[in-house]
């Protein structure tokens, strides 16, 4: 991820959970800073606005030309799915 400038799209992302970030940022950009606030929970629209945007993003990657690595790709497909907090604001709907 290359450094933005305040106010470009990605200069700050959001992800549905620590380990989300954790492994983009690991693939991604990996001098990157990770913030958690503690207790913060989101409302379920921004949740599964972010966990779409987040599984499509994975997807995307994997779609791209070139090498592909399927373990690697539903590994981070479980990690952004499979959260507890998702499967309540699911419930909710």
């Amino acid at each position: 991820m290359p450094n933005h400038h305040v106010g470009h799209p990605d200069h700050l992302k959001v992800f549905a959970t620590p380990e989300a970030a954790d492994e983009s940022f690991k693939e991604n950009d990996p001098e990157g800073v990770v913030f958690w606030i503690r207790g913060y929970r989101m409302t379920d629209q921004p949740l599964l606005i972010s966990t779409l945007r987040e599984a499509g993003r994975i997807i995307g990657e994997y779609v791209e030309p070139g090498p592909r690595d399927v373990e690697s790709t539903i590994a981070k497909l479980i990690a952004v799915l499979d959260t507890q907090d998702l499967a309540r604001a699911l419930e909710r709907l």
